[in-house]
C-alpha cells in the first residue's frame, strides 16, 4: 500500500504482514512459528508494546536472566530519562485463556505465575538483570538501529545498565 504510515508496500496479489501472522495463528498449535515471524518482523514486536518513539529502542528474542527464566521478547525503550522494559510471553494462540466456568486455564495460571516469577526475580536482582539485558541489547537488538555502538544510553546519558538509572518493567 503507497503511502501506508509505517512505509510498508506490496505487490498486487502479495500477503501483507498482517495477513501472514493470522495464517500463521490460524494453522499452527504452538507459538514457535509466530515467534519466528515476529522475528523476522521486530517493528511489529516494537509498536505492540511501545507507545512513543523514544531515544533508544531494542527487540532482543529469547533473554535469559537468571538460571531458570528466559522471556520469549524483550522491549527496552528510553525516554525522558527513563527506560521502559517489556517482558513478553507468548503462549499457543489456539489455548483457551478462560475455562467454561470462566476460571484461567491451567497454561494462564501457570503463564501468570512465570511472569510474578520474573517480576520477584528481577526485584531480588536489579544490577545483574540490568547487566544483563544491557549486554543482550547490545549483541542481539533485532531492530538493529543501534549498530552495535556498545551500552544501551538515552540521549540524556541514562545508561541500562546503570543502578541509578530508573527503569519501569511491565510483564
Amino acid at each position: 500500500n503507497a503511502g501506508h504510515p509505517c512505509g510498508i508496500s506490496r505487490a498486487a496479489g502479495e500477503v501483507g504482514l498482517k495477513e501472514e501472522l493470522q495464517q500463521i495463528i490460524d494453522e499452527t498449535t504452538g507459538e514457535r512459528a509466530a515467534s519466528r515471524f515476529l522475528e523476522a518482523h521486530p517493528d511489529i514486536v516494537r509498536w505492540a508494546f511501545c507507545q512513543t518513539g523514544g531515544h533508544e529502542t531494542y527487540v532482543v528474542k529469547e533473554f535469559h536472566f537468571g538460571n531458570r527464566y528466559r522471556a520469549d521478547f524483550v522491549i527496552p525503550m528510553s525516554y525522558s530519562g527513563t527506560w521502559e522494559v517489556h517482558l513478553v510471553e507468548l503462549e499457543p494462540p489456539n489455548d483457551k485463556v478462560i475455562n467454561k466456568g470462566g476460571t484461567p486455564s491451567q497454561r494462564f495460571n501457570k503463564a501468570i505465575s512465570q511472569v510474578h516469577d520474573w517480576a520477584a526475580y528481577i526485584k531480588d536482582n536489579p544490577c545483574e538483570v540490568r547487566r544483563d539485558l544491557s549486554k543482550w541489547c547490545a549483541d542481539h537488538d533485532l531492530l538493529g538501529y543501534s549498530g552495535g555502538c556498545g551500552d544501551p544510553c538515552n540521549s540524556t546519558g541514562d545508561y541500562l545498565r546503570d543502578p541509578e538509572t530508573f527503569i519501569r518493567y511491565y510483564y
